[in-house]
């Protein structure tokens, strides 16, 4: 990025834009290899992929493009980007574990919770933490597994 800058070939919206299209492309790939034959492999597999993968990719971008500089309406935009970014990779996730979740995944319902409470909790240093959003999740799918 930083050669990138130095090139002035790109705005810093685009560079940014760039940024996440790029990790994001590479992000999926990692995800798409994750075989989909089991529910609870899948689930623990994609969720060990983000909790390590987004972690580092937030944490990248911040420190790339840091905003610590007097906020202006266009690094509110911007900012307003990469928080658009974020939220739709957790939704994706929470997505996906609820179709794992409601494939079944047999007796392990707890340990996807505590993995995914840890998920949650490590994107929560980071500003992402959506364990209120799963714990439903994983509500229901306690219900479907006892009733």
């Amino acid at each position: 990025i930083g050669h990138l800058r130095r090139l002035d070939a790109f705005t810093e919206a685009e560079l940014r834009i760039k940024f996440l299209q790029a990790r994001d492309a590479w992000f999926q790939t990692l995800l798409s290899k994750v075989p989909t034959n089991d529910a609870y492999q899948h689930a623990s597999k994609s969720m060990e992929l983000s909790r390590v993968h987004l972690f580092d990719i937030i944490t990248q971008y911040r420190a790339i493009f840091s905003d610590d500089e007097h906020v202006t309406l266009t690094r509110r935009n911007l900012s307003g980007l990469f928080h658009s970014w974020v939220i739709k990779k957790v939704m994706s996730f929470l997505s996906s574990l609820e179709g794992d979740l409601n494939e079944g995944v047999g007796g392990r319902l707890d340990s996807l919770l505590s993995q995914c409470m840890y998920f949650g909790l490590s994107l929560g240093r980071v500003g992402a933490d959506f364990r209120t959003l799963a714990a439903p999740l994983f509500q229901k799918a306690a219900l479907q597994t006892f009733t």
